[in-house]
């Protein structure tokens, strides 16, 4: 990642291991000034398809743009891995909804 030292970065920095990437960014030489926390991946696409950033987001987020090929997607090594934790929030008066019973059901959860 050293060669992303004089890069600027658009960061959706989510996840629990988000910390750990943003350090590993700061041991390779990568200053601070140069990230820009987005609180959504499109932002930071947006970025990174017309500012000349590398956003780090899911790969889910730039499907579209990979598939296209207005973005690249840069290999790095290794490659950092992480989980995101998600939360299933509903209003509690709506807890006997099917639809709310399908997707607990399918998540696990019952």
């Amino acid at each position: 990642m050293t060669a992303l030292a004089d890069t600027y970065i658009a960061l959706n920095a989510w996840g629990d291991e988000a910390t750990a990437f943003v350090s590993e960014l700061e041991r390779c030489g990568v200053s601070e000034w140069r990230w820009r926390e987005c609180s959504d991946a499109n932002t930071a696409l947006r970025l990174a398809r017309h500012f000349g950033h590398v956003a780090m987001v899911t790969e889910s987020s730039a499907i579209d743009d990979l598939a296209a090929g207005t973005l690249r997607r840069l290999a790095l090594r290794p490659t950092p891995k992480w989980t995101v934790p998600l939360a299933l929030a509903y209003r509690g008066a709506d807890a006997r909804d099917p639809a709310i019973g399908a997707i607990r059901r399918a998540a696990g959860r019952r």
